[in-house]
C-alpha cells in the first residue's frame, strides 16, 4: 500500500524546509502514510518518539515496529 504512494516533489533536506512547507507535505497524508514518509525527510536518529506504553500507544507502536523497526522508543 505504501509503495502506491506519490513521493513528494521537495528534495529531502528537513535543513532546508521550513515548518510551512512539512505541514504542506504531510497534511494530506493519512498518520500511516505520514510515519513512514517521516524517515524521507529525518535520519532516525533524529526522531524523538516517547510513550508511555499505556494501552492508547499500542497502536503508534504497532505502525512505527511495522515502518521502522529500528526506531528507538523513549519511556516518558
Amino acid at each position: 500500500m505504501l509503495d502506491m504512494i506519490a513521493q513528494p516533489e521537495v528534495s529531502p533536506s528537513s535543513s532546508q524546509l521550513d515548518i510551512d512547507e512539512l505541514n504542506a507535505i504531510f497534511t494530506p497524508m493519512t498518520y500511516e502514510e505520514r510515519i513512514a514518509h517521516l524517515y524521507d525527510f529525518f535520519p532516525e536518529e533524529e526522531v524523538m518518539v516517547t510513550s508511555s506504553f499505556g494501552t492508547k500507544s499500542v497502536f503508534l507502536l504497532y505502525l512505527l515496529h511495522k515502518i521502522q523497526p529500528t526506531q528507538k522508543i523513549l519511556l516518558y
